[in-house]
């Protein structure tokens, strides 16, 4: 999904991969990663501790009138990272956009993703210098 050079969202290109070696049609496929989420994974929540401080810094910028962008690893179902906004207490937060697989064709490290992101948000991308992501100083 990295590397994904098509319109496919990367929801599709998961399940194309990880559906044939269990021969599940994609409905059967979804269904048993959707209950996985809803009910096995929601275990791991023991685990979490909640950073207030990750709420109070989107708090203030969001009053401060900042674009807010949650961009998540977009490789997982939604259901994974709503639970992740649960469990770290910041799930009621009025982000601008929250990167979920269904809607991108790109992760992390594709500088196209980072694109996408200000693309949605309607902010320009800063113009990298030479290769890579521009430095912040």
């Amino acid at each position: 999904m990295v590397e994904n050079k098509t319109e496919k969202s990367n929801i599709d290109v998961f399940l194309e991969e990880f559906l044939p070696p269990f021969n599940l049609t994609r409905e059967e496929g979804e269904l048993v990663l959707r209950r996985f989420y809803q009910e096995n994974y929601q275990k791991l929540r023991k685990f979490v501790t909640p950073f207030p401080e990750a709420r109070n810094i989107v708090q203030l910028s969001i009053i401060k009138s900042f674009k807010t962008s949650l961009a998540t690893t977009p490789a997982f179902m939604r259901e994974a990272i709503e639970a992740w906004l649960n469990w770290a207490e910041i799930d009621d937060l009025p982000f601008d956009l929250i990167t979920f697989d269904e809607d991108f064709t790109t992760c992390k490290r594709n500088l196209d993703y980072y694109k996408d992101i200000c693309k949605k948000i309607g902010l320009k991308p800063p113009r990298p210098k030479g290769r890579g992501f521009p430095r912040v100083h």
